[in-house]
Order: C-alpha cells, then sequence, then structure tokens
C-alpha cells in the first residue's frame, strides 16, 4: 500500500492510501467535517456501487490506527481524560473524580441505540451524514485476523436533485455538527489527528510490519 500526504489550500492535509488500482482518501473538508472516501475501477455509474479497501500490516502505523479506532468503538471509549480535563485538578481525588466522570460517560453511552446501531458485534457501521438513512451510503469497518477490511457500499442511484453522483467512487462524511451518529464521531476524528502526526516520507518500519512482509513473501515461496 503506498502512502501520500497533500496538503490542501486550507493548510489541510489529505491521506492518500493507493492499494493496486483502488484509492482510499481520508480528508478533512472546508465543512469542517471528516470525509473517507473509495476511488475505484469497480464502480460503475449504472449499478449500486459496493467495493472493499483493506487496511493490513503492511504499514503498521496506519494498520495501527485502524485498530485502535475499531477497539475504540467496541469497548465505547468516546471520552478521553485530557490536559484540559487535568488542569483544575488540586488533589488525586480531583483527577480520580475526573476520570470516573469519563468513564461514567462511555458506559451510559454504551447502552444507548446510538451505540448497538454502529457496532453489531463485529462490525463499525457508519451511515454517512450527506443524506437521510435510507438514501444515504455506508461504511462498514470489520477486523479479519490480521487486516481490517473497509466495505464501502451505495443505498441510492439518485440520492437528490441538487447533487451529482459521481461514478467510480463513493463518498462517506463524518460531521462535527449535527451527526445522525454524535458522539461516535468523535473517535474517528481522534483517529485523524494522529494520522496528522504520519509523514509517509519518513516511514519506520515497525516490528510486525516487516514480520508480516516476511511471511507474505514466505506464502508466496510456498504457492510457486
Amino acid at each position: 500500500m503506498e502512502v501520500k500526504c497533500y496538503t490542501d489550500d486550507r493548510n489541510n492535509k489529505d491521506y492518500i492510501l493507493k492499494q493496486d488500482e483502488k484509492i482510499l482518501k481520508i480528508m478533512f473538508g472546508g465543512t469542517l467535517d471528516l470525509y473517507i472516501q473509495l476511488i475505484s475501477p469497480d464502480l460503475k455509474e449504472e449499478e449500486l456501487g459496493y467495493d472493499t479497501f483493506e487496511i493490513t500490516k503492511d504499514n503498521y502505523y496506519i494498520y495501527s490506527l485502524f485498530d485502535e479506532l475499531y477497539n475504540d468503538i467496541e469497548t465505547c471509549n468516546i471520552y478521553d481524560v485530557d490536559e484540559l480535563d487535568l488542569m483544575f485538578c488540586e488533589t488525586e481525588e480531583d483527577i480520580k473524580k475526573v476520570y470516573e466522570s469519563k468513564k461514567k460517560l462511555n458506559e451510559e453511552e454504551k447502552n444507548t441505540i446510538k451505540y448497538k446501531n454502529i457496532f453489531d458485534g463485529k462490525s463499525i457501521i457508519w451511515y454517512s451524514d450527506e443524506y437521510m438513512h435510507d438514501n444515504t451510503d455506508i461504511l462498514k469497518i470489520t477486523k479479519d485476523e490480521d487486516k481490517y477490511v473497509l466495505e464501502f457500499q451505495e443505498q441510492s442511484l439518485n440520492k437528490d436533485t441538487f447533487a451529482m453522483r459521481c461514478p467510480g467512487l463513493i463518498t462517506i462524511r463524518l460531521r462535527n455538527s449535527g451527526s445522525y451518529q454524535d458522539p461516535f464521531n468523535i473517535v474517528f476524528m481522534r483517529m485523524y489527528q494522529k494520522l496528522l502526526e504520519y509523514d509517509p516520507n519518513y516511514h519506520q518500519i515497525h516490528i510486525d510490519e516487516y514480520m508480516y512482509k516476511k511471511q507474505l513473501v514466505k506464502n508466496k515461496e510456498n504457492n510457486r
């Protein structure tokens, strides 16, 4: 998987993940929303689109971000304790209360219908915030052994008379204000913020990445 990073005219970073003929774009738009877009030659204009993109340990940094995203959604770890939360704590008891408060918020969120809709016990299911549920596109993220499979599914060919449907791509919008699935958009934005720390030009190979590539070579030799 080839990874590139571009800075747009608003100084936001767009990440491009290329895998064979498919491209996955992770972008922060001028709407202040996050977008995850699949571009694939297998997506046709005349039919409902469906295609997948795999995140493997071929790039362990990217894989680890999706691994953390998946685990945070599964465990409903939405609200983290940060420096601002601890700024006014004067005693250990104050700090303890902050952590307990965040834990309580996460536990309450796990009992909501939203949580049950976004995580079915196996997959993260995100309905794009671009349209209403019945018409909008769907992103499903499923863990499969040592990879994550991203499934993109269109639900309607003609979603909106004011919006053009572009063949060859499916775009998932994650609103940061007014999302159907709020507050789970927080977890995706946390992933994007950590992605900003990654420079594809200075990629350091992780031991798991090395072992993964070594296993691929071994499998290829055994199949000859």
